[in-house]
């Protein structure tokens, strides 16, 4: 048998806004055990790659475990890879954004390291052919990828035994694919088995190269391994086994960058746009996601030699869907964008590295979508995000304005509608005429916090296939993702979906039957025809004031009654510490029947924890996490948040009733389910009636006196 040589690899990453505890629980866990135990095997080449938020945290916290990496890389058994700066995923932004995540982080590598990446780690190998081109502008001469998106190729596994060329305009890049049959047997079967697949994979091919890299966390954090890894000693066992191997000359470990050097490619190739499997479920909407579950767990269930000829070419969906499927993630994505152009004007200016910071910072990729890891659904996650983005819409605005409101009206979001944009010295406010005239981003510039951004309660497909699937053929555990217990009734009981997005200022009107149960369970009665329908609007740009107006219905008994809804929102300068938003509503009675109504201001608010924010309602505390009915004797409801820093009054012009109540969704979590806070719901709501010609007026001030 020729040289069979081994690519061991591994990445570590952490999300930007991660928790600290998660942080330091995954260095006690994985991180500095793995690293340890490596280092005490200096003959095994090992291939890391670091994201940058967790380099960052480790060189504040851990500067001893960089040294431990470096002093590998010093004795060459380690080679580190690049990337972009903090774990974007590609394809969602600007190439211009490519190539300097790039180019930054690799100049970081090499004041820390010594040297210059040549490869780089594609965030979760999602991967379109263009990006070739930018990569390699970047300077990166080979990237990694599943075995996968060769397979959608046509390149079935007997060809994957050394690395390819591609390339885009002529840029070249060089890229190896990673076997998934290596990650989804360590470190889950013994040592020796593992070994032994690696070896008959080469005497399959005559030699060549074969690659395991995959998440570090899999050695100690996820679920049940630190026992097997390290207690078990998993990971000592198979590198001594491994180090044998290698003395015997059967397996050779090396640096991705030394095959390489040594070995010519086999051949050029172009692949599809792709992931890794797992990633084709999750793309999916929920309706086909249940259908194409199913499907993929036959295919990971099919035992060795088996495997029917149709399955390698089963990919599922694509990952810029995620875009469509989660409306939240394209109002971050779609803002990010918009900044990332916007800054472009001001590069020569000295706070031009300021906001380009931020930017990349908002652009890590773990809030944009969701698997089975919480992805958007982690509250803070998102916060973090729109964080670092209004941490450069700030600076930006000041620049700018030249103290001017500045509006825009585009499609950014939701493309073919028209949407306002309007940003002062103290909010951002994404206003949507098409959608009930509602307001899918409320953002402060105080602690630069989106107030009001709630996720929808909607349909995941797993909502639909809680069982577990048969025990795999193949002898393989079942992956960490189809790996998951019942999901408990109590939690069955409390899947919930909305109608409508999870904005702010949607005017209601509930029957007069509804409760409070009714309207958080979203299963009540909605008397109008206002929630999510088109308005007209006028903007005075330079008032700060916008008013919308809509001519629509009530329905009461049998009969379909007209009704005039007019909203405005007008944005006050800050007065001291505060600063306000103003709106104001009118309903008139256009119809020749006397009407009984009750309508509704609701507002979607994510504070940042049930244990450290919530409401004052005339000097009581009540939960943001519980049910409350009642009023207001003082006029006025405070969100305290000690978090953010933030103390927001919503005072109101009226006598008017209160329903709160928490926003949860039931997701996966890695091989649980749980239940998760995604924010407060807060309405003012009032009983009336209203003669032929009547009206109503309803004002709210929200004033923002805290923040940092």
């Amino acid at each position: 048998m020729n040289n069979l040589y081994f690519g061991f690899g591994v990445h570590g990453h952490q999300p930007v806004g991660n928790c600290e505890k998660v942080f330091e629980e995954s260095f006690q866990k994985s991180y500095e055990p793995f690293f340890r135990e490596i280092s005490d095997f200096p003959k095994i080449f090992i291939n890391v790659h670091i994201s940058g938020p967790l380099m960052e945290w480790l060189e504040k916290n851990r500067p001893e475990f960089i040294e431990l990496i470096a002093g590998m890389v010093k004795k060459d058994q380690a080679e580190i890879l690049g990337g972009p700066f903090y774990e974007p995923i590609l394809t969602l932004i600007p190439e211009k954004d490519i190539i300097e995540q790039i180019v930054q982080y690799s100049e970081h590598l090499a004041d820390k390291f010594g040297t210059h990446p040549r490869g780089l780690w594609l965030p979760e190998r999602v991967w379109e052919p263009y990006l070739a081109k930018p990569i390699a502008m970047a300077g990166m001469e080979y990237v990694l990828v599943d075995d996968m998106h060769f397979h959608l190729a046509g390149w079935m596994d007997d060809k994957l035994h050394g690395y390819f060329i591609t390339e885009h305009e002529g840029f070249k890049l060089k890229i190896i694919p990673i076997i998934e049959k290596l990650r989804y047997r360590m470190p889950y079967k013994e040592p020796q088995v593992v070994l032994e697949y690696l070896k008959k994979m080469g005497e399959a091919s005559g030699g060549g190269i074969r690659v395991m890299m995959d998440d570090v966390e899999k050695f100690g954090l996820w679920p049940k391994s630190y026992d097997s890894v390290y207690g078990e000693k998993w990971l000592a066992r198979f590198l001594q086994q491994l180090c044998e191997e290698q003395k015997a000359g059967k397996i050779l470990t090396t640096k991705f960058s030394s095959y390489l050097d040594k070995f010519p490619s086999d051949g050029n190739i172009y692949l599809p746009a792709a992931s890794y499997s797992e990633m084709g479920r999750w793309s999916l909407p929920p309706d086909s996601g249940a259908l194409f579950s199913p499907v993929l767990d036959e295919i990971k269930a099919a035992a060795e030699g088996e495997e029917k000829p149709w399955m390698p070419f089963v990919s599922g969906g694509f990952f810029r869907n995620m875009l469509s499927k989660y409306p939240e993630s394209n109002l971050m994505h779609k803002k990010m964008l918009k900044l990332s152009r916007a800054i472009d004007f001001f590069r020569a200016h000295p706070d031009f590295s300021r906001m380009q910071k931020h930017l990349f910072k908002a652009q890590c990729n773990c809030a944009y979508w969701h698997g089975v890891f919480g992805g958007i659904y982690e509250r803070h996650l998102r916060a973090a995000i729109f964080h670092e983005l209004l941490e450069c819409e700030k600076i930006y605005f000041k620049l700018a304005s030249h103290g001017n409101i500045i509006t825009d009206i585009d499609d950014t979001v939701f493309y073919g509608q028209k949407e306002l944009q309007i940003t002062t010295g103290d909010f951002s406010v994404h206003l949507h005429p098409t959608l009930g005239a509602s307001v899918s981003e409320f953002s402060e510039f105080k602690s630069c916090h989106n107030i009001g951004f709630v996720i929808r309660r909607r349909p995941e497909f797993y909502h639909k296939s809680a069982k577990n699937p048969p025990e795999a053929e193949n002898g393989l555990p079942k992956p960490l993702n189809i790996s998951v217990s019942a999901l408990k009734s109590e939690l069955k009981k409390g899947i919930v979906y909305d109608w409508y997005d999870r904005f702010s200022f949607i005017t209601h009107f509930f029957h007069r039957s509804t409760q409070l149960s009714d309207f958080a369970a979203c299963a009540y009665g909605e008397q109008g025809d206002f929630v999510n329908q088109p308005f007209s609007y006028d903007l005075d740009s330079s008032a700060g004031r916008v008013i919308f107006e809509r001519s629509g219905h009530i329905w009461q008994g049998s009969e379909f009654l007209k009704v005039l809804v007019v909203k405005s929102f007008e944005f006050v300068p800050a007065a001291g510490a505060s600063s306000a938003l103003k709106f104001h509503q009118t309903v008139e009675n256009n119809s020749s029947r006397a009407i009984k109504l009750q309508p509704g201001i609701e507002l979607n608010l994510s504070p940042s924890h049930p244990e450290t924010a919530r409401f004052i309602i005339d000097g009581k505390q009540i939960s943001c996490s519980g049910l409350f009915s009642g009023a207001s004797g003082g006029g006025e409801v405070l969100l305290q948040d000690e978090f953010y820093g933030l103390k927001i009054k919503f005072v109101f012009s009226t006598k008017t009733k209160i329903w709160i109540f928490p926003v949860d969704t039931v997701c996966r979590l890695e091989n649980t389910f749980e239940k998760m806070f995604q924010g407060t719901s807060l309405t003012f709501y009032e009983e009336i009636e209203l003669s032929p010609g009547g009206r109503y007026e309803q004002a709210i001030d929200v004033i923002n006196g805290g923040g940092s």
